[in-house]
């Protein structure tokens, strides 16, 4: 039954014969009070019971949902006479009790009727929207008393028809009997029967929502204006169905969680997908929400840690060595809110035990490096398209990772040493032809385009000390290499400012710290060829300018440490190019001390094996070795004694010597009671490089790789030096004293990941057992 909104007017006169006419208009409060009338009215108490009983017989209609033909006058008339009475208080209070006699005789038959239908939700909506349309038509009957606001009710509370109707249903319809903090649970017995009926039509609508549809805008509706009527009206809700949405969107979830997981390689995918479906749970259920809500509890059941635990093949079809990226893109942005979320926690997780397993068995594949690098660049590019930016993902993974594998950093250290030394190649004569366009031979962006040196370096943090330690003992043997290797002076100029490139490179990767010491070396390798052309020139107008000479002079002070010289008498055919040098140096460098190192001594000997034959054998060995082949160019035979008395070198050292150059593999002697040249030595190479037998030295042997110390080695030495340092010093600052121990520990090649935790924990081992005692910062020897 529609009614025409209704504004300033007049009433004409009435069945009531002291109405004859009055006015009327709407106040600024939408409070609607009477005018002064036109002409004066005078009302009896036996009119006011009429007009009473024809306005309760009108909301009887209204409310019952009968025709307007029903009603006892016209509308407007009712309206009118409504403005004698509506300061009734009695008649007033009595409305409520009407309302609620006719929604409980009348309308409440109809509202179960509906919800127990096919179609409960639908018909409870349904009739929600036909209760309160018969509310707002008696609100327009009663506009008077239902907005007075000088009317005061003696035994209630004054509310409005609308609201007080509305929150009458919910309370008879959807009201839950439990406290608000009590789970709710669907068709639970001891709630109201209907209501767990509308429950469970709720859940079946979320079951199947996949886009907004008229029950669900009509769902929304209905429970957000009940919602806010009970805030109004109670202080608190009453509906509690944020309880009932989460339960039964985890029960939504695992039902399709069981059913995907049947074919885990597209789970995520699908999985994915069906975070559409949450916003729309959010939009109608959003009055209920706590402020602390997050969607990503709704997500647990389908993408929670649990799910991608307990099925790894899940994560790895997305998340292996190839990511999916509309997948992962899906999930960051929904966790992007989370500083660090179980997801991105999980796929770290599973991608260090990935790549730690692919890396543990290519450990030691000559590719390893290149295998490393591009992994590293796919997981880079995997994540910058994943989060839209550079991030410390792919780093965090491949350090783990590497890490966690036994000896691992060391491992990747000596591959990638190994992997300089096979880029930076071996110069040739070729490479004349193939300057770049900026005049350089050799660029280091040429030859390591990926730049995996940086890279790996980025990777095995806790190993940058041990590399550097050992790049420094390949950079000097690199460097020291002679005109046989680098062919002639440009290209060794040229690799010298390659190694600077290198350097520099590290320098701004790495720091100075690490770096200096390399700069030194390749800065004295500079100086010392500034000085060979000036020589060359010397030894060219020289007795022995026949012989090809090749000198690298360097500071001391700069080089790593190399083996001590092992005795030796100088073979007579080089002394004279040694003090040929010799006295060129003295005379450019008076105040300086020049040592040669033996070690580093390279010689290259022509050796004619048969006599009868005019064919040479190209010989390069070291200095030792060439002073045993020199000594039978006058003998056709010698002893063991003879040749030590020849060489004068130990036993050790000269019968190792001896045992190289007469094994099957180099059989450029042969032993039968004496040492002789092998007249009948062949070789399918030009030139014949004898393996360099290392010298032995008091200097600390630094551990290999497959040798590294333990922990418990390492810090029984930590608290052996300590124990030293604090008897001496009896008392020392903390600071300090950490100091020194790292000094000791690089000058022993001792290496350690967290040396600072290490060291702390040994000074507390020694005051527990008090060998030292702590004051303020200082730490105290005790007797």
């Amino acid at each position: 039954m529609s009614m025409n909104e209704w504004g300033e007017g007049v009433i004409p006169a009435s069945e009531f014969p002291k109405i004859l006419q009055f006015g009327f208009t709407e106040s600024r409060k939408r409070s609607y009070e009477a005018d002064s009338p036109v002409e004066q009215v005078s009302v009896t108490d036996g009119h006011k019971r009429d007009i009473i009983t024809k306005l309760d017989k009108a909301i009887d209609v209204i409310l019952k949902g009968r025709s307007p033909y029903d009603l006892p006058c016209s509308l407007s008339l009712l309206q009118s006479i409504c403005m004698f009475v509506y300061m009734d208080k009695t008649w007033v209070s009595s409305i409520y009790d009407r309302i609620t006699n006719v929604f409980d005789t009348h309308m409440l038959p109809l509202v179960k009727e509906a919800i127990e239908s096919d179609h409960p939700l639908a018909g409870c909506c349904s009739m929600y929207t036909m209760w309160r349309q018969r509310l707002r038509e008696l609100h327009m009957l009663l506009i008077m008393p239902d907005e007075s606001t000088t009317l005061r009710l003696p035994n209630r509370k004054k509310i409005k028809f609308i609201p007080f109707g509305l929150d009458l249903f919910a309370s008879r319809v959807l009201n839950s009997n439990k406290p608000k903090d009590y789970m709710v649970r669907l068709a639970d017995p001891s709630e109201n029967r209907l209501r767990s009926l509308v429950l469970l039509a709720i859940k079946d609508m979320m079951y199947s929502l996949v886009s907004p549809t008229p029950e669900s805008d009509q769902l929304k509706e209905m429970v957000a204006e009940i919602h806010n009527i009970q805030l109004e009206l109670h202080g608190e809700g009453k509906l509690h169905l944020f309880e009932v949405m989460k339960q039964a969107t985890h029960q939504n979830f695992a039902s399709i969680r069981d059913q995907l997981l049947q074919s885990p390689e597209s789970y995520l995918p699908k999985a994915i997908e069906y975070q559409k479906i949450i916003p729309l749970y959010v939009d109608i259920f959003k009055p209920f929400l706590p402020a602390d809500f997050s969607s990503n509890d709704l997500l647990e059941t389908l993408l929670g840690s649990s799910v991608l635990a307990a099925n790894p093949r899940v994560v790895h079809a997305c998340f292996g060595f190839d990511w999916n990226i509309h997948v992962s893109t899906k999930l960051v942005q929904l966790y992007a809110d989370e500083e660090k979320s179980w997801l991105l926690s999980s796929i770290e997780e599973y991608s260090i035990k990935l790549y730690r397993s692919h890396i543990s068995q290519h450990i030691r594949d000559k590719g390893l490096i290149a295998d490393i690098v591009q992994l590293y660049q796919r997981l880079c590019s995997n994540a910058v398209q994943t989060f839209g930016k550079e991030n410390a993902i792919p780093k965090n993974i491949f350090v783990n990772a590497i890490q966690q594998i036994p000896n691992g950093p060391v491992h990747v250290c000596d591959h990638l040493l190994k992997y300089i030394e096979t880029t930076l190649g071996k110069p040739s004569l070729q490479d004349l032809d193939r300057k770049a366009p900026s005049g350089r031979i050799y660029e280091l962006c040429h030859l390591d385009p990926q730049d995996s040196i940086t890279t790996i370096l980025i990777l095995i943090p806790s190993s940058r000390r041990y590399f550097f330690d050992k790049y420094q003992i390949q950079v000097s043997r690199r460097l020291l290499r002679g005109q046989s290797f680098f062919l002639n002076r440009e290209l060794k100029m040229e690799w010298l400012e390659l190694e600077r490139e290198l350097l520099n490179k590290l320098k701004n990767m790495c720091g100075r710290e690490y770096t200096d010491q390399l700069d030194s070396m390749v800065e004295s390798v500079e100086l010392s060829e500034l000085d060979m052309p000036e020589f060359h020139d010397v030894h060219k107008h020289s007795a022995l300018g026949s012989v090809d000479m090749d000198i690298c002079c360097v500071d001391s002070n700069c080089w790593p440490r190399v083996p001590e010289n092992q005795p030796l008498i100088i073979p007579s055919q080089l002394q004279p190019l040694l003090h040929e040098y010799e006295t060129f140096y003295r005379s450019q460098y008076q105040s300086r001390k020049l040592q040669w190192k033996f070690h580093f001594h390279r010689v290259t000997l022509d050796v004619q094996f048969d006599e009868k034959k005019a064919r040479k054998q190209t010989i390069e060995c070291t200095l030792y070795q060439a002073a045993i082949i020199l000594a039978f160019e006058d003998h056709a035979s010698l002893s063991f004694d003879q040749i030590k008395f020849k060489t004068g070198m130990s036993n050790k050292f000269v019968t190792q010597n001896l045992n190289i150059m007469s094994s099957s593999k180099f059989p450029v002697l042969v032993q039968e009671t004496d040492y002789r040249i092998n007249e009948n030595f062949k070789w399918s190479k030009k030139t014949l490089r004898l393996p360099i037998q290392l010298v032995e030295s008091a200097s600390p042997v630094e551990p290999r790789s497959s040798e590294l110390p333990t922990r418990g080695w390492i810090s029984s030495k930590i608290e052996a030096f300590v124990v030293r340092t604090l008897k001496a010093e009896q008392r020392i600052a903390h600071d300090k004293l950490l100091l020194q121990v790292l000094d000791h520990m690089k000058q022993q090649k001792i290496y350690e990941k967290d040396v600072v935790v290490l060291v702390k924990n040994v000074i507390e081992k020694l005051i527990n057992e008090d060998y030292v005692a702590r004051e303020a910062d200082n730490y105290v020897y005790i007797p």
